[in-house]
């Protein structure tokens, strides 16, 4: 097992495009809601940084395995996590919990969202003997994600790379554009 001793490094996330059209198509459904799923990751550390790579998506079915919270909106059931949680465990992999927000190009979590994590995110450490636990959360164009670590450390994500035919980066909001920098367009 890893130790997580750096936390000055940024940490990624890769996603293939089979696991992300997928997960956008559940996410981003018509009916302008939030709905669930648990993303499954390797990790590699290099001198660059932390990356986590998606390897299993399962996606929450609405109303049995995402249903309204207790204390926020919704949330994933308690046996929904457990199969999950005893896998990465199992395995020493990475377990995402995964949501979305409306909106795009900007993303965060909210406070409901937080204290969820700082309820339940020390148990599912323990249960995975130290191996990473996390959250991200999705809107149109961004991701935000708290990942936390042994000792209840927490880093944040620093945007994740969708790879496929098209590559695509997303950030929990726009990067800005360098100053002095102009952009011509020709009509």
């Amino acid at each position: 097992m890893a130790q997580w001793t750096s936390l000055d490094l940024p940490w990624h996330l890769t996603i293939p495009q089979s696991i992300y059209s997928p997960l956008h198509s559940h996410l981003f459904q018509d009916d302008d809601d939030e709905h669930g799923a648990v993303i499954i990751a390797g990790v590699a550390t290099t001198s660059r940084g932390v990356r986590l790579l998606a390897r299993e998506l399962h996606l929450a079915v609405d109303g049995v395995d995402y249903v309204p919270g207790k204390r926020g909106y919704r949330m994933l059931k308690a046996d929904f996590i457990s199969s999950h949680i005893a896998h990465c465990r199992d395995e020493e992999l990475v377990y995402l919990a995964v949501h979305n927000h409306g909106g795009r190009d900007h993303v965060g979590f909210s406070d409901d969202d937080f204290r969820s994590h700082e309820r339940g995110y020390p148990a599912l450490l323990e249960i995975t003997k130290g191996q990473p636990v996390g959250a991200l959360v999705f809107a149109e164009n961004a991701i935000a994600g708290d990942i936390w670590l042994p000792g209840e450390r927490r880093v944040e994500l620093a945007g994740a790379n969708i790879v496929g035919s098209k590559s695509v980066k997303l950030t929990p909001s726009p990067r800005p554009r360098p100053a002095g920098r102009t952009i011509v367009r020709f009509l």
